[in-house]
């Protein structure tokens, strides 16, 4: 466990210490949508508000926005998933969203953990199913507690 904390510590200096880098469209269009949900505009944005950001991003060094779409009814909206704009937002709102993919690596990882966690030593012997959520072989732990089978036929 030590070992792993360690290594994502590691990890986490390594992408903090180098600067940000937007090299790819796709960096620009996921910047102008988290920006713009920091605004307040939640999927879209009118002409005028579309500039304004438009004029934030170029004053802030940057080229703009890209990969955005002028639609029928006159509004601005991302070809991007709005997923990981929404996720990243309150990162940005706390002048961390650089921190926003380290914090949900170590949310993964910690989620990972506890499923293979529980999945150990539940009483199953090897190579037979449970019944959780969890599909798959699970091995008793050696010395760990066991817990009584289950009522329902497997």
């Amino acid at each position: 466990m030590l070992v792993a904390v360690l290594a994502f510590a590691a990890m986490c200096v390594a992408v903090l210490v180098r600067s940000a880098q937007l090299l790819e469209p796709d960096d620009f269009a996921y910047r102008a949508s988290i920006i713009a949900l920091t605004h307040g505009h939640l999927l879209s944005l009118t002409n005028a508000e579309y500039q304004a950001l438009l004029k934030e991003l170029s004053n802030a060094g940057g080229q703009g926005i890209s990969q955005w779409v002028h639609t029928a009814s006159g509004t601005w909206i991302s070809e991007k998933n709005p997923g990981y704009p929404f996720l990243a937002a309150p990162f940005q709102m706390l002048g961390l969203l650089r921190a926003a993919p380290l914090f949900y690596g170590a949310l993964a990882a910690s989620a990972c953990s506890s499923v293979l966690g529980a999945g150990s030593g539940a009483g199953a012997a090897p190579g037979q199913w449970s019944s959780s959520a969890v599909r798959g072989p699970r091995w008793p732990s050696p010395g760990g507690p066991r817990c009584p089978p289950s009522p329902t036929p497997r």
